[in-house]
């Protein structure tokens, strides 16, 4: 069963809040219902590639 599609604008809100706040993934996947890998994986992008690793 294919996962849920996110538009950059949510993947870059997502990144945005966890580098500004100090929730942590935990917290963070549970404020936006995403799962808490998926938080990581977007976060590892963001600070490999910027905001066009989250494409």
């Amino acid at each position: 069963m294919p996962g849920r599609k996110y538009t950059l604008e949510e993947r870059l809100e997502v990144v945005m809040h966890y580098l500004a706040s100090d929730e942590g993934y935990r917290l963070t996947s549970a404020r936006f219902n995403i799962p808490r890998t998926q938080v990581r994986i977007w976060v590892a992008a963001y600070d490999a590639y910027g905001e066009e690793g989250l494409r």
